[in-house]
């Protein structure tokens, strides 16, 4: 069994006290870019136990991992809440079931950035309710 690749890269670092530049390395270094690829390093060899656990809990903190598993992206190149809100339209306009609903952009409650809608349709001939939250992905994790 060959040394794994990270020894050569973080020269002799405890796995769990890598940071995120020295884990992106490895990832980068093994075109890591999912908990898959991860896998297979391991399967072949190429990562220890203790490091395909730290690029695990790596990947699926980073924008990297969102970004190439297609479920998030990070938010645009803004650095707090405040500048994607001023970048955001103030006002969106969606037709729902041939109504035209506006909506504002927002912070919620939970640190997320994005656009809130609460209305009601006429759907069949019966009125309903319609609750429709849009956020920016990755905003949450900006800071304020």
């Amino acid at each position: 069994m060959n040394a794994p690749l990270s020894s050569k890269i973080v020269k002799n670092e405890v796995p769990s006290a890598m940071d995120a530049d020295n884990l992106q390395r490895i990832c980068d270094a093994l075109a890591i870019r999912t908990i898959e690829d991860a896998s297979a390093q391991f399967a072949s060899s190429k990562l220890d136990r203790n490091e395909f656990i730290a690029i695990c809990s790596h990947l699926t903190a980073s924008a990297s991992y969102a970004k190439s598993n297609g479920k998030r992206k990070a938010a645009p190149s803004y650095q707090t809440k405040s500048q994607l809100l001023a970048a955001l339209p103030k006002e969106i306009e969606l037709v729902i079931a041939g109504k035209s609903c506006k909506s504002t952009s927002r912070k919620f409650s939970t640190g997320a950035v994005g656009y809130n809608l609460t209305t009601k349709v006429e759907i069949g001939g019966e009125l309903c309710q319609l609750n429709a939250n849009i956020t920016v992905c990755g905003s949450k994790e900006l800071a304020e």
